[in-house]
């Protein structure tokens, strides 16, 4: 497949998402019952319906998209400082491999914030709120696939490159992180515990 071929997939995957999104929440703005029905639930119920009152749920569930959330803001910020820092050429490995890695970022993060704000607005905030950020989590659902099939394009347009790079010795096989260098991953976790603790024992 040539190079042209893949640009024009690329294109039309964006096309068809933001389509999607558009009409997801036209849809749903439109939806008179559903406007309703999620408003006597957010009224209702202290967590969202599909955690069926349950506090363990909910909680798990906050501190899941939360710390995911966290830590791919956090190692997207590191990359993309890395990059206007060293300023390698857009061709080169290295650059190839941060893009993607920083495409699947960005995938995790438009897939999981929203989910996030979400469930921390829930009960805490009016209908009116909690209407909105459903809409935007549903935009958001329809155009995680751009920043996801950027990630793919990157992966095949530099598979042989990669690999023949990967495999060049000397291969390091000493990779065991230091607590030194996770120490700072592991305080984000311990924080996010203890909001997401707080969060659910607040509601």
């Amino acid at each position: 497949m040539t190079k042209a071929r893949f640009v024009l997939c690329f294109i039309f995957a964006g096309i068809f998402a933001l389509m999607g999104s558009i009409v997801s929440a036209q849809g749903m703005a439109g939806d008179v019952a559903l406007s309703k029905e999620l408003m006597a639930q957010s009224q209702q119920s202290t967590y969202p319906p599909a955690f069926l009152g349950s506090e363990w749920a909910y909680g798990f569930a906050l501190f899941s998209f939360t710390i995911i959330c966290a830590l791919a803001f956090r190692h997207l910020i590191m990359i993309v400082g890395y990059m206007l820092e060293y300023r390698e050429s857009w061709g080169a490995p290295i650059t190839i491999t941060r893009m993607i890695i920083v495409s699947l970022l960005i995938t995790i993060i438009s897939a999981t914030l929203p989910d996030a704000v979400l469930l921390f607005a829930w009960g805490e905030v009016n209908f009116r709120a909690i209407s909105i950020l459903a809409k935007i989590d549903r935009i958001f659902d329809g155009i995680t696939v751009i920043p996801f099939a950027f990630a793919v394009f990157l992966m095949i347009r530099g598979e042989a490159m990669l690999h023949d790079q990967l495999l060049r010795p000397p291969i390091r096989n000493d990779l065991w992180p230091t607590f030194a260098a996770v120490k700072h991953h592991v305080a984000l976790i311990l924080i996010v515990v203890v909001i997401a603790l707080g969060v659910t024992v607040g509601k």
